[in-house]
């Protein structure tokens, strides 16, 4: 079967990856997936895990960021602040945060043999990830759409908006990459329609799978 005929099985042990610009709806997607039958590693929790005072990551996190550390606990806002700007700051961090996170994404998938599993991975295509899922789904929205709905975020700025766009790849390189690209411009309801045509349940409305 070529990958072109595939839809999403929550039933079929498909690895998936869920990416795409920030405020473009990725959230959304991965909650409705979720209903759908899907299993969710959510990898920002997982790092909320991670970075608490009995995580896994807290210690090494504690001593190479200790201006990040507030009453014993480490301050994510604070910690985003210092490795942001800092490509040499950051990288120590994801080496340390990185293999935690896949870890605990395969123990994931071992918990639930026979379940597909959907990871959102905002940088997917820029750290070079994508060879590691069997699917991925692009989720895409009009430049002030993601806009606005960043802005709705605490702690988010335009200036702070602006700088995460520039450092993320366009959508032109994921639409490259996509197997299934879900437009979240749209009304909820549409939004749920278009995913429902890529999961397998939803065969009997449609003949070929979305893209």
């Amino acid at each position: 079967m070529s990958k072109e005929s595939v839809l999403l099985d929550p039933a079929a042990g498909q690895l998936i990856a869920i990416t795409g610009g920030i405020g473009s709806g990725k959230s959304f997607v991965l909650q409705y997936l979720k209903e759908l039958g899907f299993v969710v590693f959510d990898a920002d929790k997982a790092v909320h895990e991670m970075l608490a005072s009995e995580g896994s990551a807290y210690e090494e996190v504690k001593h190479k960021f200790p201006d990040a550390v507030i009453n014993n606990e480490i301050n994510r806002k604070i910690l985003g602040e210092i490795v942001f700007n800092d490509n040499e700051k950051l990288s120590a961090l994801e080496k340390i945060l990185h293999p935690k996170v896949w870890e605990a994404r395969d123990v994931c998938i071992k918990q639930n043999p026979g379940k597909s599993v959907v990871c959102e991975i905002p940088l997917l295509f820029e750290k070079n990830q994508q060879d590691n899922y069997d699917l991925i789904i692009v989720t895409t929205a009009p430049l002030y759409k993601q806009r606005d709905r960043a802005l709705q975020r605490k702690d988010m700025t335009e200036d702070k908006f602006n700088a995460i766009i520039a450092q993320q790849v366009p959508d032109v390189i994921r639409l490259r990459g996509a197997d299934f690209v879900i437009e979240t411009g749209v009304s909820e309801q549409e939004t749920r329609r278009q995913i429902r045509e890529i999961v397998v349940d939803g065969r009997n409305k449609r003949n070929s799978a979305r893209h």
